[in-house]
């Protein structure tokens, strides 16, 4: 009987699992801010940038300096975003918003509201009716206090006064008056609204001194409702709904256009900017902004009167795009041989030419680029990531050579996410072919240029599952047959210890991929024993059966097997399951002897990967 005694002495805890421990996430608040340096060191793929103080001066007017560093942004390939308490409506979206081309994508009353690059409305939160009714009731009889109401595009006013008419010079949403119900009564805020949904209420006084105490007032009175105060503007205070943010509004916003808020670099000014300068990966105050904001920012820059956007832009954000480019032009070089090509430095490329140039250099050198960009993002050369206390990265390349995995991928070889986890994306490479053409199926019907892509395990496990270093939109996992994960769970479940009060199960959707092996199982391969890892508990079972039928295996408890319905089944109690991240782990690591381990790929899924590939069904080639 042939037994796999290297495996006997592996520790079930060492071996089966090696699932990452959840990190405790601090505030906001207590994260520290990087160091400024000359320019920022990752790509920024969007610019979001808040409107008064910031985008307009003082006099409301955009200057053509900021209007020119915005082209210059955008034929770099960034996004540019507005983020405003302001709605999208009145003579400023003529004046600004459609000549800047900031209509869409937008997020737009503090961050209540926000479109798509297609100009759908994506977001659209409301105040509690119990607010409005609370706040008219502390300013009532208040002279000073002018209190109106934002109905998404619409303001609605109690009446016209020169608080009113001050706020329209602003230039958006201009207050609009309802009749009074008879002469000399004013309407208050409830009637104006008429029973429309409020997103924000904002309370416009006569001067700034007054801020301060009545922001005093309504937060304690409003202390228990769904809501919170701002100041935006220093003479107005806004109630918003609990929990609302531009930050909220500008992250529901990215997610739609598969940004990651690391990538991202806010421009603001004010009190409501906090959190989006914050959240993002690169903040830039204004020389004019709120302290606060100053002190929560990487950068800060000039004014809004000396070209504070512009010079943001051009000194921030415009460098690190240009840095990045050169940075995956000159790792495509060295890995493919040639002399190096810094593709940004080319204007005589078209910039479709230039697209078509990086798209052939990816499919060309996806895992030898992505691994190139881990090492030197973790500061490490090739030579020193391949060295470990066991196996080397190579080594286990080299295992893991003959499985192949297949993606669904666009045209620029880019995964399309089909699957959402929190606020983050998902995409699978899949260890079975037939689920993955199920799923290229279905996508198929909404995205035309899907296709499918065969690659090996080798080509994408450390380079793009195990670091998750490059910027494609989200999560990058393995994706295990359903079928498997069920087999794994069985195994599991059947080996617990007696009196194990919670089972351990395995989740497909989390990229947990099963490994079966048993202590039976050892293949002679040229006069060395090797120890097979089975990503199909199917293929363990007839390497059992196979053992079975040349006599080397007794059959259990001394019963002869019958072969009546086919190849014998492996019992469950003789599988052993490990996750593939553990087993990889443990070959790096180096604490156990794994250098005689092999892994074993499907002949199933080998067989559909070369049909596909040869009916022109997928793209790639077999590993």
């Amino acid at each position: 009987m042939v037994m796999l005694n290297l495996l006997v002495a592996v520790p079930a805890a060492a071996l089966s699992f090696a699932t990452p421990t959840p990190c405790a996430l601090r505030p906001l608040e207590c994260l520290p801010r990087r160091s400024p340096s000359p320019h920022c060191a990752q790509r920024l793929d969007a610019i979001v940038l808040d409107a008064d103080g910031t985008l307009l001066d003082p006099e409301h007017r955009l200057s053509p300096n900021a209007f020119e560093a915005i082209r210059e942004a955008r034929e770099a390939g960034i996004k540019v975003i507005c983020a405003t308490g302001r709605a999208r409506a009145g003579p400023w979206v003529e004046d600004i918003l459609k000549p800047l081309g900031l209509m869409a994508p937008g997020v737009f009353i503090q961050g209540l509201t926000a479109f798509s690059d297609s100009g759908e409305r994506i977001l659209n939160q409301d105040l509690d009716p119990s607010v409005t009714q609370r706040v008219q009731q502390i300013c009532e009889g208040d002279s000073s206090v002018t209190v109106c109401a934002f109905c998404q595009e619409t303001l609605a006013a109690p009446r016209l006064d020169a608080r009113t008419e001050h706020y329209a010079r602003y230039g958006e949403a201009q207050p609009e008056i309802s009749e009074g119900r008879a002469a000399g009564q004013p309407w208050e805020v409830v009637d104006a609204v008429g029973g429309r949904v409020v997103n924000k209420l904002l309370i416009l006084t006569d001067s700034a001194d007054s801020v301060p105490a009545l922001r005093e007032r309504l937060e304690k009175a409003l202390g228990g409702l769904p809501c919170r105060v701002v100041r935006a503007l220093d003479w107005t205070l806004e109630i918003l709904p609990e929990g609302s943010s531009k930050a909220e509004g500008v992250k529901a916003l990215l997610a739609s256009m598969r940004i990651q808020p690391q990538h991202v670099m806010a421009v603001g000014d004010g009190e409501n900017d906090l959190e989006l300068i914050q959240m993002v990966g690169v903040g830039v105050a204004m020389g004019n902004a709120v302290p606060a904001l100053k002190q929560a920012a990487d950068y800060s820059t000039t004014s809004s009167v000396e070209g504070g956007v512009a010079n943001a832009i051009r000194q921030y954000a415009l460098p690190s795009r240009r840095s990045f480019r050169r940075r995956v032009a000159s790792a495509f070089s060295r890995r493919l041989g040639r002399p190096r090509m810094a593709l940004a430095d080319q204007p005589a490329l078209s910039t479709s030419r230039r697209a078509a140039l990086r798209c052939a250099a990816v499919a060309a050198a996806w895992s030898a680029f992505a691994r190139s960009l881990s090492a030197a993002a973790a500061g490490k050369t090739i030579d020193q990531l391949e060295k470990g206390n066991g196996l080397s990265v190579a080594q286990v390349d080299s295992k893991l050579r003959k499985v192949p995995v297949v993606a669904i991928v666009n045209g620029d070889d880019q995964p399309f996410f089909i699957s959402r986890e929190g606020s983050r994306q998902v995409a699978y490479f899949f260890l079975d072919p037939s689920e993955a053409l199920m799923e290229y199926r279905q996508l198929i019907k909404t995205q035309p240029d899907a296709m499918l892509k065969v690659v090996g395990l080798s080509d994408v496990y450390f380079p793009l599952v195990a670091n998750d270093v490059l910027d494609v939109g989200g999560s990058l996992r393995l994706r295990p047959s359903r079928r498997q994960i069920v087999w794994a769970n069985r195994a599991l479940q059947y080996n617990l210890p007696e009196g194990s009060m919670i089972p351990v199960t395995l989740s497909e959707e989390k990229g947990q991929v099963p490994v079966f092996y048993s202590e039976k199982v050892a293949f002679d391969i040229n006069g060395e024993t090797r120890y097979p890892f089975f990503l199909r508990k199917e293929d363990l079972d007839i390497a059992f059966d196979a053992l079975q039928t040349k006599g080397a295996l007794e059959a259990e408890d001394g019963k002869k097997v019958s072969k009546a319905n086919g190849p014998t089944s492996m019992p469950v109690g003789l599988v052993r399951v490990a996750t593939l991240d553990g087993f990889v782990k443990q070959m790096r690591s180096g604490e156990v002897d794994l250098s005689q381990a092999i892994v074993v790929g499907s002949d199933d899924a080998i067989k559909l990967c070369k049909r596909l590939l040869a009916d022109g069904s997928a793209t790639g080639a077999m590993p």
